[in-house]
């Protein structure tokens, strides 16, 4: 294959990723949540264990 296909492979699935890790973040702004900032910050700090990401979900769909 040549480099291109894997360099849009890798470009694909790090964007993939990073929309899944920011998922919390993006409920809450929907939402329109209180606490929205605070979500995105613990979210971006603290996402990438998943007690954090579990944590933030919990917290951007409550009311």
């Amino acid at each position: 294959m040549p480099f291109a296909l894997y360099t849009a492979i890798i470009f694909v699935g790090v964007l993939a990723a990073l929309l899944v890790y920011l998922i919390p973040s993006f409920v809450a702004v929907h939402r329109e949540h209180e606490n929205k900032a605070g979500i995105l910050i613990v979210n971006f700090l603290a996402g990438w264990t998943i007690v954090g990401w579990i944590w933030c979900m919990i917290w951007s769909l409550r009311d």
